[in-house]
């Protein structure tokens, strides 16, 4: 016999894979009851009769599930890992089209956006100094931009740099013209799995031709700077501070174009790298 909490476990599974509340509910269900009448669906679900046609209606797009009979209306689940393909294949069709409408939009429509953001621009009295951007999606996004502003230098302090797969095809190609300086955190203050990480890491920073060296020490600050001038006429910096008891997710990260300011960690950079071990 089937029990609540094994519907409850899958409905939860269902969850993480993106389906909505009650989608994942009805497919739960439908996994435990086989071929169902709609009635049926909504009283095991608890998914209301005036929501259910639609969440059936949604699932069989996905592929989810199928429609077996009209009178009654019945419909049955897709096995699980024929499923799940199908799933996955739906969300790539999704994202192909949202990335062609935002494509779409820039093409037709850009003009509108800047028409608007370029008056406020006009009005505003002076540059903000920082940008505070959370870390992740965000953090992610910039660095990957400060790689492709870069034009003559990158230089970064890391712990293992484990982002390096997610930004790898936006750095890489930049190492023709640009210069890759990494320090990575010393391994005596690296979890044995950390120091694995960073040992990949490395390696495939040493192979796309960076030059790699280990701190001396802790490190408090983790950052990226592109093209520092001591002219303070040009470069930018995303740093991080260290703050081990708080997790990743909920740190904050701060963004800055102040020439001076970049200018002030290609400093710190260097004089760090004097005292960093080459690899």
């Amino acid at each position: 016999m089937i029990s609540k909490t094994e519907i409850a476990r899958v409905q939860e599974t269902l969850k993480e894979l993106g389906l909505g509340k009650y989608q994942s509910a009805v497919l739960a269900h439908m996994y435990a009851l086989g071929k169902s009448k709609v009635s049926e669906l909504s009283k095991a679900s608890s998914v209301p009769r005036a929501k259910i046609y639609s969440v059936l209606e949604e699932l069989c797009t996905l592929r989810l599930i199928r429609q077996t009979g009209t009178r009654p209306l019945q419909f049955e689940p897709i096995e699980p890992e024929t499923g799940l393909e199908n799933l996955r294949i739906a969300r790539k069709i999704q994202f192909e089209k949202d990335v062609r409408t935002i494509a779409d939009i820039a093409d037709s429509r850009l003009s509108i956006l800047k028409s608007l953001y370029e008056k406020r621009l006009a009005t505003e009295a002076e540059e903000e100094f920082l940008e505070i951007i959370t870390v992740g999606t965000a953090s992610e996004i910039e660095t990957r931009t400060l790689y492709t502003k870069a034009e003559k230098e990158i230089n970064v302090v890391s712990r293992a740099f484990e982002y390096l797969p997610k930004v790898r095809e936006s750095l890489e190609p930049r190492l023709g013209n640009v210069v890759l300086k990494v320090i990575l955190l010393h391994g005596d203050y690296l979890s044995e799995r950390d120091l694995n990480i960073q040992n990949n890491m490395k390696d495939i920073l040493l192979k796309i031709g960076a030059r790699v060296r280990i701190s001396p020490g802790r490190l408090p600050i983790r950052f990226t700077i592109i093209d520092p001038s001591f002219d303070y006429d040009k470069g930018a910096v995303l740093f991080l501070v260290e703050e081990e008891a708080i997790p990743v997710f909920m740190r904050f990260a701060v963004l800055s174009e102040n020439h001076s300011l970049a200018a002030g960690f290609k400093q710190y950079f260097d004089l760090l790298w004097k005292e960093s071990t080459p690899v």
